[in-house]
């Protein structure tokens, strides 16, 4: 079970590009799909998005890279 709101939202997008493997997003898109407040910097997307991400969903994506 997903904690993270963020990682909830990531896996159904990953879900997406499952048939490809690979999914390239550009910082705005990425931040726009995710719901991420404009007001987070670099710094709290790090520590608030993607490191929760990557610790919920590297279990299930076995070569997730971010």
């Amino acid at each position: 079970h997903l904690k993270s709101t963020y990682s909830k939202n990531m896996f159904r997008l990953l879900k997406q590009y499952k048939h490809t493997g690979y999914v390239k997003i550009n910082i705005v898109d990425f931040k726009n799909r995710l719901d991420i407040p404009k007001t987070y910097q670099m710094n709290d997307i790090t520590k608030r998005v993607l490191k929760p991400i990557i610790n919920e969903l590297s279990s299930i994506f076995n070569n997730l890279n971010i």
